[in-house]
């Protein structure tokens, strides 16, 4: 008999997420598809439509948790539905997505199974009958494989796997209607932060800004070069937005939002896995970086290496008296 293993579906108030779809290439990749019997679980209250359409989409069996309490997420919840039902069911290794939602339960989830936990991971490869997890350390400096030592639970970086959305055959979907006991903690209400100007997702050219910018002081260079641009709008990292740079509402990343635009202007971001994978689809990449060991210039198209404060108002003043506005 083959070992289990068990996927993780993400939604958020029954709108399944992409990364989950991201998830199901791993069943249907050749060395684990014919390694491991597979299942997806998927915990939530009344969210059986939505199992229903990852089982029709990936041909992947679903098993739903069902319990009014989860109705809204909460880590202390989700986390017992999942191990609870890890638990049951045994599975060798278990994947969920690095976002914020799922890793507010898989290491819990790790520890209350007594599985290993492997986080960030970019890749899964089969060598001399191992799994093996890669994942990049320092901003994509480095490179590091681990062997996986089953049981294990294994979360993995959005955008790092395709989209798989064409099953041959149709999955089926069981309901477990679960006891999850006393949730203590209390869900908040969502809260979204203000917009302003045009949508990133609207947006055919993005000036994304990062720590390399340095200061407040520097943003008026971001944006006198967006405005270069009829339809553009500013983004910004992770960093950007922790340093207040940038609101929250505009980061692009792993934890924020994915854009495809035609043009993307990267100023002063190193390049982490968790940015790139917010940003890798887009058109044509350009990277300014005063670092030129940067990882961001692994994926851009065309890289500057400079200060932003020294060759941006250089770039505009050049376009301003050539006229080559777009």
């Amino acid at each position: 008999m083959k070992p289990r293993a068990c996927l993780i579906i993400e939604h958020i108030e029954g709108n399944l997420r992409e990364c989950s779809f991201e998830l199901a290439t791993l069943a249907h990749t050749d060395f684990l598809r014919n390694s491991y019997d597979w299942l997806a679980i998927i915990a939530g209250c009344n969210v059986e439509q939505t199992a229903t359409r990852f089982a029709e989409k990936t041909g992947i069996h679903v098993i739903v948790l069902h319990n009014g309490a989860l109705a809204q997420f909460s880590g202390e919840g989700y986390c017992r539905a999942y191990a609870s039902a890890i638990t049951a069911l045994a599975p060798a290794i278990v994947f969920a997505s690095h976002t914020p939602l799922s890793c507010d339960a898989a290491p819990a989830i790790a520890v209350e199974c007594n599985m290993e936990f492997i986080s960030s991971v970019q890749n899964i490869s089969f060598e001399h009958g191992t799994l093996i997890a890669s994942r990049e350390l320092f901003h994509g400096k480095i490179k590091e494989e681990i062997a996986i030592n089953t049981p294990a639970v294994c979360t993995i970086m959005p955008g790092a796997l395709p989209v798989f959305n064409r099953a041959e055959s149709l999955g089926k979907v069981l309901v477990r209607t679960i006891d999850i006991g006393t949730i203590s903690s209390v869900p908040g209400a969502v809260s979204r932060s203000p917009q302003s100007g045009i949508e990133l997702s609207e947006a055919e050219v993005i000036v994304s800004a990062g720590r390399g910018v340095g200061k407040s002081e520097h943003m008026t260079h971001i944006r006198n070069l967006a405005s270069l641009f009829a339809r553009s709008a500013i983004g910004g990292s992770r960093a950007a937005c922790d340093m207040g740079l940038v609101d929250y509402g505009f980061q692009i990343g792993m934890t924020g939002k994915s854009v495809a635009p035609k043009l993307y202007l990267a100023c002063g971001i190193s390049g982490s896995a968790q940015h790139i994978a917010g940003m890798k689809n887009s058109r044509t990449i350009v990277a300014i970086n005063r670092d030129e060991g940067a990882p961001i210039f692994q994926i851009a198209d065309v890289g500057v290496v400079d200060e932003i404060e020294t060759f941006v108002p250089v770039f505009i003043d050049v376009c301003s008296q050539t006229g080559n506005q777009h």
